[in-house]
């Protein structure tokens, strides 16, 4: 979905959502690297291909989650302090993320 959702905010030149789809997707694909001492002791220090883990979708909706609450946080910490701007892309951000959770994983 996250992948669709970079498509469409590229065709749109929306560079806010472009920014936190990327984001949100580096950070899974962190979180689907398997860990150094899951490789073979061959490969160790060397580029290799690994398994990758696989994430449930909840997996991915938490980290997400967690991209949104690094964002809300930073705004919180920049707001008032002369970085209005700064603040407006990332609530700009947070909107385009919870969007996206939202139609993956409504809230309850």
């Amino acid at each position: 979905m996250l992948q669709r959702e970079l498509t469409v905010a590229m065709r749109g030149r929306d560079r806010p959502a472009i920014s936190a789809i990327r984001t949100a997707l580096a950070a899974i694909a962190n979180a689907e690297a398997p860990p150094i001492d899951a490789a073979p002791m061959d490969v160790h220090g060397r580029l290799s291909e690994h398994a990758r883990i696989e994430l449930a979708e909840a997996d991915a909706v938490r980290i997400v989650r967690q991209q949104i609450d690094d964002r809300v946080a930073t705004i919180a910490e920049i707001d008032g302090r002369g970085r209005d701007a700064d603040a407006d892309v990332l609530r700009a951000e947070v909107a385009v993320l919870n969007r996206i959770v939202d139609a993956v994983a409504p809230p309850s």
